[in-house]
């Protein structure tokens, strides 16, 4: 797949998964791990695809500011938290220790 093509499949499927973050969203949600873990779901182990999903909506959160859009970031990022462990330790940005207490454990 060239990269081109590749963008484009990340971007088509960060964009499915901001759909349903924003069906949920609107939504009365009677958990938010429960819709978290469908998000992380949808992202299918391809941290590309949620984290598109996490910048864009991060830029939705600072132009409108609104409710949802705030719902929608809060839901994606506990989708990074859960989905966390499927990825490989190179690949996460967060140190390990940050999982404890903070102070290394």
């Amino acid at each position: 797949m060239t990269q081109q093509a590749e963008d484009g499949h990340v971007t088509e499927r960060a964009e499915f998964l901001m759909a349903r973050a924003r069906a949920l969203a609107e939504s009365p949600l009677e958990g938010i791990n429960e819709a978290a873990l469908e998000l992380a779901a949808l992202a299918d182990g391809d941290r590309s695809i949620i984290e598109r999903a996490r910048r864009d909506v991060d830029a939705e959160v600072r132009a409108s500011g609104s409710t949802v859009a705030k719902q929608m970031a809060s839901l994606i990022r506990r989708a990074l938290e859960l989905g966390e462990w499927r990825w490989r330790p190179e690949e996460t940005t967060r140190p390990i220790d940050s999982l404890g207490d903070g102070e290394g454990s």
